[in-house]
């Protein structure tokens, strides 16, 4: 029995998707020769997405490997199985009544967020599980240490290697969007401005932008990335929030040059 808790509905969405469909590969489990992996998936594919052999999302589901999943939001519910022993979720909405062999806390950077924060905090604490996986960045092992000495519970923490560079840029656009490549991401702070921006950037360049802010439908956000992800689409440019940042696996590197412009 498991659960996933996560920041994004899309998130949510996606982990309960493809388990019900089998498009997640189970641990231990030696994969088809032929399966290809999903490139569009918002899931980290690790070493599947630059060439590997190890495929941990699948393009195609498979029965065998498909697992009963229920979905609970603040916006919906999607009940597979009224005793289903996973459970994929908003981490606000993370039950404490239930008894879980593993539990995913993502993104446990946010536990330090002024506004959402004490849901993270909530589900660390509460969440009744006989494992704990915190995915997220580096910034939060020292509180995450201090709650694991107080509450007298063991920490493991492994550290990942990232598989793309991120370099700054060593000078700006300076405001010319006619400078703006295919394969950029553009993000904006605000559903006026990233329409705005959008606007522009089309009028100024003719290319088709891609939109991914945080109150598009789960299934409307991973179409516009998908797309952005696909070189042959025609949308060669995103637009979106800093949503982007927490769930959405995005090929910006498309060519050398790409980069994201605030």
């Amino acid at each position: 029995r498991g659960i996933y808790a996560g920041p994004l509905r899309l998130l949510a969405y996606e982990i309960w998707d493809r388990l019900n469909k089998g498009q997640i590969v189970p641990l231990g489990v030696d994969p088809e020769p032929e399966l290809e992996p999903d490139l569009q998936s918002s899931i980290d594919l690790g070493e599947a997405a630059i060439g590997g052999s190890n495929v941990v999302v699948t393009k195609v589901g498979n029965p065998k490997y498909a697992r009963a999943c229920n979905m609970i939001t603040g916006e919906e519910h999607k009940i597979v199985e009224d005793d289903a022993p996973l459970l994929s979720c908003t981490i606000e909405m993370t039950p404490f009544m239930n008894t879980w062999d593993v539990a995913v806390i993502d993104e446990i950077q946010l536990i330090a967020d002024r506004q959402r924060g004490g849901a993270w905090t909530n589900a660390v604490l509460g969440v009744n599980a006989s494992e704990v996986h915190l995915c997220g960045e580096e910034s939060a092992i020292p509180l995450i240490e201090s709650l694991v000495r107080d509450l007298g519970d063991t920490l493991e923490i492994n550290r990942y290697q990232r598989l793309t560079p991120l370099v700054v840029a060593e000078r700006s656009l300076e405001g010319d969007l006619k400078r703006i490549e295919k394969g950029d991401c553009a993000v904006a702070f605000s559903r006026t401005d990233i329409f705005g921006l959008k606007t522009r950037i089309e009028e100024e360049t003719k290319m088709r932008c891609a939109l991914a802010y945080g109150r598009l439908p789960p299934e409307i956000r991973s179409e516009q990335a998908a797309l952005f992800n696909d070189p042959n689409s025609g949308y060669d440019v995103l637009v979106g929030s800093d949503a982007i940042g927490m769930g959405l696996n995005l090929s910006v590197p498309v060519c050398p040059s790409s980069k994201i412009i605030y």
